[in-house]
């Protein structure tokens, strides 16, 4: 997911703008400074837009915010479902996501995630972003819970408990973001990334190598 911070108010009477750029360009703005950290002069600046311009079309800042995130998390979620649903095999399937995660969160206006970066630090003071952060969290879990249910289905995966599986998924992922936050390189969250996934399905995936030295032992 790449950030632009081209100025996007276009010339002429009445003045109009691309309102997906222009999320685009506030999201990136947010990335960069975190909530608090993002005064109404960057997003200006990184919009193209005046003042008036910006309430008009986003509201205030904490209107702003959460409309970024909110166009984010819908980037995010629909990335994770097309990368789930490939027809290949589930473990080709996650380690696929993982790049991709992982190349989103080197390829802003900063590292990281612009939800799981910078919207735990005001969750406690804006019930919205809690809500949405929550929700986001729970939507992905289901995506990896459907993905292993179906990877059950079809005996691939045998592990019996789904749930906690698709949890710690959505656990790595966060754990991506904030890595990737503190300065981890692309190459270096790559290669800790997919052995942690291996360990994490090395139990559940058929023909791995746990289970195989298993079944001898039997």
């Amino acid at each position: 997911m790449q950030y632009s911070t081209k100025k996007i108010l276009r010339r002429g009477r009445p003045p109009s703008y691309d309102r997906e750029a222009a999320l685009q360009a506030i999201a990136g703005v947010f990335l960069q400074h975190g909530y608090h950290g993002t005064s109404l002069d960057d997003i200006a600046s990184a919009t193209g837009m005046q003042r008036p311009s910006l309430f008009g079309a986003f509201g205030h800042k904490p209107a702003m915010y959460l409309l970024a995130l909110d166009w984010y998390v819908q980037k995010m979620l629909l990335m994770t479902e097309q990368a789930l649903h490939h027809p290949q095999p589930l473990n080709t399937c996650l380690q696929g996501l993982l790049q991709r995660v992982i190349d989103t969160y080197h390829s802003g206006t900063a590292p990281g995630c612009l939800l799981l970066c910078t919207a735990p630090a005001v969750a406690a003071q804006m019930p919205e972003v809690a809500a949405l952060l929550a929700g986001t969290l729970q939507n992905m879990q289901r995506q990896f819970h459907d993905r292993l249910l179906q990877a059950q289905t079809e005996r691939e995966f045998t592990s019996d408990n789904i749930e906690a599986t698709a949890w710690l998924l959505v656990a790595l992922v966060q754990s991506c973001a904030t890595q990737a936050r503190i300065g981890q390189t692309r190459a270096a969250l790559m290669d800790s990334s997919h052995a942690a996934l291996t360990q994490l399905l090395s139990s559940g995936l058929d023909g791995a190598p746990g289970r195989e030295k298993r079944r001898r032992q039997d």
